[in-house]
């Protein structure tokens, strides 16, 4: 059985690596998808937000589920890694692991068909299918488009595949697992004059630099328990070398693990803007363009799964990347850990133009949802 699965794992993986695609445009990755689960007979196979794909499996009890969310899109990454099934679309690449993750997926459904047409299935089985992780949040699309009812989940899972865990562990987490993300901009606005005369304008680039300041100095005074993270990594500001910026924009990033930590950041952001604007004549405004919350797992389920990992289990701390498996999280108890997929031949990081991984992790992964099914439906 093991080889069998695996040599389906690593098929499905390698075919869905050729074609990686962005944020609501996996058209041709949903139609494999479908390709995949139609011969099963799911009870419903249905598409939610676009390109998403929503797959039941009735148990006995029809009306209580509990589901696996795979992510389907990749990353505008060009591909580095030199393997015979790389992307075949250039530009665009699988950086992130989510070729393997729809596979342990498509192997979760397989397993969910046998016990259901063997009267196993206790409870139904949801496998879901998400567009969109890596930028506008696919997540609540899919809860809007009724992923999580009809039938009703009850409890939720998800994994990454993670190159920093050896293979073989599973790295599991009660509590906050990932930090919640907002992308921002700090725009302002001063008046342009000549460099030399200064005192004409109102210098922007040095207001940027009040700001910056103002605010890593005032996360370090905070408790230091209460972790927040502000980063900025694309500065557009200025014409000429001897003209004052009349425009500056910081891009970047604040994460925290709860919710209050990044109300109190937000409010330190607006502060830092504020004293700048009083110091140095100019204008500002905070744009925030999305936001992950923290993602939670749910106590008890993760001291079930740690339970069910055994030898395997790795006491993964807390972690500052981001996840709209969040979304999930907040409607239903659940829990989302990392696949250890790296050995010393798999080492690059996520959303790396080099990334791989060893794709034995592909049968542990499958192997372990098993588990959760099992249990679950027992």
């Amino acid at each position: 059985m093991d080889e069998s699965l695996k040599s389906s794992l690593i098929c499905w993986r390698r075919t869905l690596h050729t074609f990686p695609e962005g944020g609501l445009e996996e058209v041709r990755t949903h139609d494999y998808i479908v390709s995949i689960l139609e011969p099963l007979k799911p009870d419903k196979l249905e598409t939610i937000a676009g390109t998403g794909v929503k797959c039941v499996f009735y148990g006995k009890d029809r009306e209580r589920a509990i589901a696996f969310r795979a992510d389907m899109d990749a990353l505008q990454i060009d591909e580095k890694t030199g393997v015979e099934f790389c992307s075949q679309r250039e530009g665009y690449m699988h950086a992130c692991g989510h070729d393997g993750h729809m596979s342990i997926a498509l192997a979760t459904a397989h397993y969910a068909k046998e016990l259901r047409d063997k009267g196993l299935l206790s409870i139904s089985v949801t496998v879901i299918f998400q567009p969109a992780e890596e930028s506008i949040g696919g997540a609540w699309r899919m809860i809007e488009g009724g992923a999580l009812e009809d039938p009703h989940v009850e409890h939720i899972f998800g994994l990454h595949l993670m190159p920093d865990l050896d293979i073989g562990k599973i790295g599991i987490k009660s509590g906050a697992l990932m930090a919640g993300t907002s992308e921002l901009d700090i725009v302002l606005y001063g008046d342009t004059a000549h460099g030399a005369m200064p005192h004409k304008g109102s210098d922007a680039i040095a207001a940027m630099c009040h700001i910056y300041t103002m605010i890593q100095t005032a996360i370090s005074r905070e408790n230091p328990g209460d972790t927040m993270l502000f980063s900025i990594g694309r500065v557009d500001a200025g014409t000429r070398r001897n003209i004052l910026a009349g425009e500056v924009t910081m891009q970047g990033i604040a994460r925290t693990f709860s919710n209050q930590s990044n109300e109190r950041l937000m409010e330190i952001i607006k502060a830092a803007i504020a004293s700048a604007g009083t110091m140095f004549g100019i204008k500002g405004e905070l744009k925030i363009f999305s936001r992950y919350n923290p993602v939670i797992n749910d106590d008890a389920d993760a001291k079930k799964l740690i339970e069910l990992a055994g030898d395997m289990y790795y006491d993964q701390p807390s972690v500052m990347i981001a996840e709209d498996f969040s979304c999930y999280l907040e409607e239903r108890p659940g829990v989302f850990y990392f696949l250890g997929c790296g050995d010393e031949n798999h080492r690059a990081g996520l959303h790396s133009e080099f990334f791989d991984f060893d794709e034995q992790a592909l049968l542990i992964g499958a192997k372990f949802m098993r588990k959760i099914l099992d249990d679950y439906n027992g």
